[in-house]
């Protein structure tokens, strides 16, 4: 995978191909050795703010895709899970783990939820307490 962050233009070709190798191998080391310098070499350009936000730039684009990836899943993952869980053709364990995972995920999105709500309202509170000292 190419680096295609917005940083990676700032780094240099050399190690945006750091950046690449590093999301793709194993190991500093590995890494090092695909694109022809030193373990050394890699870990002291990873010290470096602008190839540390490139590559972090290039992480979160990956995982920003596979969570979309996730996304596109979870409705028929949804639809399975609610499949296996009234079937009452299906053996206990199986309709148990079922609900045992529809009930996790509404407590975990619930308790996102709260905290997203909360965060918000602390947010709001923040730029009034702001604006009345601009005053």
């Amino acid at each position: 995978m190419a680096a295609t962050s917005k940083n990676s233009g700032r780094i240099g070709r050399k190690r945006a191909v750091a950046v690449a190798a590093l999301l793709q191998s194993h190991s500093v080391a590995e890494a090092a050795q695909t694109i022809g310098v030193s373990a050394r070499t890699l870990q002291r350009w990873k010290q470096d703010p602008a190839f540390s936000a490139a590559l972090l730039d290039a992480q979160n684009e990956i995982f920003f895709a596979a969570c979309n990836e996730v996304r596109g899943l979870a409705l028929d993952a949804s639809r399975t899970l609610g499949e296996i869980l009234r079937d009452a053709e299906q053996p206990a364990p199986s309709r148990v783990r079922a609900s045992l995972a529809v009930l996790s995920l509404l407590l975990r999105t619930h308790a996102h939820e709260v905290v997203e709500a909360r965060l918000t309202k602390l947010e709001a509170a923040r730029r009034n307490d702001g604006r009345r000292q601009n005053q």
